[in-house]
């Protein structure tokens, strides 16, 4: 179903899983794992590799605030757009998606901020890092 059919009342599909069913003991085991390697590892190129891992796994599990959280850290190590900026787009995204659908305002408004303030970070880090 179409956008404009959802707005006009249209009945929703129901929604499908963005990831096929995962083993969320397995998934716990390895965001427990990828935290406690992190509260020891200071080298920079492991450390945003584990931190990307990490954010991926969470994101995977639902735990959409704290993947954003972990990328967000994770941004921090890269000089240009790389792998967590664009996982954090689309962590963004899908909260902003979640409060419009629950007609969350204030928070639409905050995601669709946090969106407009990474596109103009990576145009700026693009436009004078080359």
């Amino acid at each position: 179903m179409g956008l404009m059919q959802w707005l006009k009342g249209g009945k929703q599909e129901e929604e499908k899983p963005a990831y096929p069913e995962i083993n969320m003991e397995k998934k716990e085991q390895e965001i427990k794992d990828l935290r406690h390697s992190l509260e020891s590892d200071t080298e920079p190129d492991t450390r945003v590799e584990k931190l990307n891992q990490l954010g991926a796994v969470l994101f995977q599990t639902g735990k959409v605030s704290e993947a954003i959280e972990i990328w967000e850290e994770s941004v921090g190590f890269y000089e240009k757009p790389g792998y967590p900026h664009g996982k954090l787009m689309e962590a963004y995204t899908k909260k902003q998606t979640d409060a419009w659908k629950t007609g969350d305002d204030e928070a639409s408004e905050y995601y669709a901020a946090k969106i407009d303030g990474l596109m103009k970070t990576n145009k700026d880090s693009i436009r004078y890092n080359n």
